[in-house]
């Protein structure tokens, strides 16, 4: 007999899905920026140099046509709070790019949310999916699309 009492079952409590996604989008990233944490692209070092030349003041080293500022300069950041040996510059870089990534994965999820939940809203107030193509119902198809046009209460074939 155990000491703490029996959890109740309920029909909501097993996982909720988007946690599941969520453990197949991160561990395998996870795994990854740990399995390479010393390799890096020729690409990774130039946005490498570059933050160094952010820090060191050089701006035409820092400041060119071809690679994207901020992204050098969140390493230029990470490098700055803490200071890594040469040894541990590329590991930082793909705890850098991992954060990143979670950032990403966390809007995603956030803006798929909002989606969904204006689409229920949609549902909700009688507004068919032709109008607005969220919702219960599929996206109409390329086929269906002469039959019922955005901004209009026309109702959707079947």
């Amino acid at each position: 007999m155990s000491m703490f009492p029996p959890i109740p079952k309920r029909a909501d409590s097993h996982l909720p899905l988007h946690l599941i996604c969520s453990a197949f989008a991160i561990v395998p990233a996870l795994v990854l920026a740990y399995a390479d944490r010393y390799a890096m692209w020729p690409d990774g070092v130039n946005y490498l140099e570059m933050g160094d030349a952010y820090l060191r003041g050089d701006w035409n080293a820092a400041i060119n046509g071809l690679w994207s500022p901020l992204y050098s300069w969140i390493l230029a950041l990470a490098m700055l709070l803490f200071k890594p040996s040469i040894y541990w510059e590329f590991p930082l870089v793909h705890v850098v790019n991992f954060v990143i990534y979670l950032v990403a994965l966390a809007s995603f999820q956030f803006f798929l949310h909002e989606l969904v939940r204006y689409g229920r809203s949609l549902v909700h107030t009688g507004i068919n999916s032709c109008t607005f193509p969220v919702g219960k119902r599929n996206l109409p198809t390329l086929r269906n699309r002469e039959h019922c046009r955005v901004g209009t209460a026309s109702p959707c074939p079947p």
